[in-house]
């Protein structure tokens, strides 16, 4: 069993790396575009640049290690929260298009309203799932203009400390540091929080979760105790479900295959911790969701979708290339009003969605090359977004940074992934590279949008984390691993 789950192991890291690696590639190899190509050239040096820095040798401690982890998270936090603050309120968006529809959902909860919008979250009920989350703060805090953009910077820097905690755990105290500076600085990153939008929410749900996952692996803990830990994984996974369902299906499929497949230690003692984890993880995810649909159904007064037919029907459409499109979305709303309920419409367009599959109309290769470069190709959809107040030439600096940003990380990461594979990695770690596939392949056929890549951010910067190594000080001994990734170089 042992060395199927190496195979199995391998091929999983093999994937990751073809696919991701040729989502780079697609995005900063674009001559029609000469930006992108210039954006690659210079992540490619700051990789080069970042690999001469770590190859120099280090004879004393670093300012990290002689600070001690305690000292350097709350050192590195505090600088996390202060400058993604100071982000905001230099940097003002007011709500509009997707975000508008959260922001008046919210209002509307917060108050005690029924959602002005009800018809149309019946049909995407996840934009509920976010807006009650939304409507709490909304009721704690009031609804002047900062309130939502300041809860995102409390949301990001809890991921800080959910990264710092992973990174320490996997990598030690360099690597952690890294992580923690390389997060709160992220170009992309900054923009999101200015918006109402839910990536900053349920990505923060998630490392939570992984958090667990990892200090039940680390700690191994009885049963019963690791019962405990996976009924609150299970309980974060249904926030996340709550607000965007794909990303939730993803880290639980993750979950269930790194521990049936690829994960190490096969003792009595080592399947009783995992039994208890993911025997109540799957019973608090399963109990939950009928009480979701319940306070659904009783907000909006109609049973809301429980699948969204329009995402696939969208996703194929060879006009558009799978990207949103106004004209299917005008369809759907078409649909809702002839057939008068959420759930008929999305049954609807899902079937005209298998009509359009088998139509043979959809040009399949250049759909899917599409979508993973729009997806994975580049991080600019911050800047995007925001350019409404940007000057051109501001947007166009910020874009380019953006992206060279992204592909140095995602290089890096690239990188960590070979040392992952070099070193017979079998921890929590894999559920990283899991994780990504899980939620990009599914971006092949259904809407892409790229902002839908910011919770695969934060997994990037993990795995980055594994190509930095600590040169060997003089006198003193090798790793015992050859200095093939261990477990804790950083």
């Amino acid at each position: 069993m042992d060395k199927i789950s190496r195979i199995l192991t391998v091929a999983v890291l093999a994937l990751f790396a073809l696919v991701f690696g040729l989502a780079l590639l697609l995005g900063g190899a674009q001559p029609e575009h000469l930006s992108y190509c210039v954006a690659f050239a210079l992540g490619v040096m700051a990789v080069g640049g970042y690999t001469l820095i770590q190859r120099r040798p280090r004879p004393t401690p670093s300012v990290w290690e002689r600070l001690g982890s305690r000292k350097t998270a709350l050192l590195l936090l505090g600088f996390c929260f202060l400058f993604n603050l100071a982000w905001v309120l230099f940097f003002r968006l007011e709500p509009a298009g997707d975000f508008a529809v959260y922001w008046r959902a919210a209002l509307d909860l917060a108050a005690g309203r029924t959602p002005s919008n009800r018809s149309y979250l019946a049909l995407f009920p996840s934009i509920l799932g976010y807006s009650s989350f939304l409507s709490l703060s909304l009721r704690l805090f009031g609804t002047g203009p900062y309130v939502i953009p300041v809860l995102n910077v409390c949301l990001t820097t809890l991921s800080g400390f959910f990264l710092y905690r992973l990174a320490l755990r996997w990598r030690g105290p360099n690597s952690a540091a890294l992580v923690l500076l390389c997060w709160s600085i992220f170009p992309s990153k900054l923009f999101y929080n200015a918006m109402v939008l839910p990536e900053p929410y349920y990505t923060c749900l998630l490392l939570a979760a992984l958090w667990l996952a990892a200090e039940t692996e680390a700690r191994r803990p009885k049963p019963v105790t690791a019962a405990l830990l996976g009924l609150a994984a299970g309980l974060l996974l249904r926030l996340v479900g709550m607000a965007r369902p794909v990303a939730a299906v993803a880290a639980l499929i993750a979950l269930l295959i790194w521990t049936l497949l690829l994960r190490t230690g096969s003792g009595k003692e080592s399947r009783g911790t995992w039994i208890g984890f993911l025997t109540l993880l799957l019973t608090a995810c399963l109990l939950t969701g009928p009480l979701w649909s319940a306070y659904a159904e009783r907000t909006l007064g109609e049973e809301p979708a429980a699948f969204s037919g329009y995402s696939l029907y969208a996703g194929l459409n060879p006009d558009s290339l799978g990207a949103y499109s106004r004209e299917d979305m005008a369809h759907l709303k078409q649909l809702r009003r002839q057939e008068g309920s959420a759930i008929s419409a999305q049954s609807r367009i899902l079937e005209e969605a298998k009509e359009r599959l088998h139509s043979g109309t959809v040009p399949f290769g250049a759909l899917f090359v599409n979508k993973l470069r729009s997806f994975l190709g580049c991080d600019e959809g911050g800047a995007f977004l925001s350019r409404a107040g940007l000057r051109d030439r501001a947007y166009q600096l910020l874009a380019l940074g953006s992206n060279v940003w992204y592909y140095a990380v995602g290089m890096l990461a690239l990188w960590g992934t070979w040392r992952l594979y070099r070193s017979g990695e079998r921890r929590t770690v894999l559920l990283l590279p899991l994780y990504i596939l899980g939620q990009t392949l599914p971006q092949l056929f259904t809407e892409v949008a790229a902002r839908c890549h910011y919770p695969i951010l934060p997994m990037l910067i993990l795995l980055a984390a594994f190509s930095y190594t600590r040169p060997v000080k003089p006198n003193e001994p090798a790793p015992a691993d050859g200095g093939k990734g261990a477990s804790h170089a950083g």
